[in-house]
């Protein structure tokens, strides 16, 4: 475990609910996709953290597999958007 990891999750957690708190504003199509983006992402730091202590090969495998996921989440909701965009258009 590293210190700049430790830092990533704490501002990760901290800025959570004002990202949340503005995007709950937002009426964009697919914003759905980027709260699970996001919350895949928030377990991803945890699992980074986590195999400091226990089950490293686990826990590393689960971060990755978690940044490949929230990297399609992020990509669907961005699918999302511009769909919605074409059809206004």
């Amino acid at each position: 475990m590293q210190p700049n990891e430790v830092v990533s999750l704490a501002l990760a957690l901290v800025l959570a609910p004002l990202c949340l708190r503005a995007a709950s504003r937002a009426r964009v199509r697919g914003r759905e996709w980027f709260y699970a983006a996001f919350a895949v992402m928030l377990a991803s730091y945890v699992f980074t953290i986590a195999e400091g202590f226990a089950a490293p090969d686990l826990l590393n495998f689960l971060e990755h597999l978690g940044y490949a996921a929230s990297g399609l989440l992020f990509l669907r909701g961005i699918i999302a958007m511009r769909t919605s965009w074409g059809a206004a258009a």
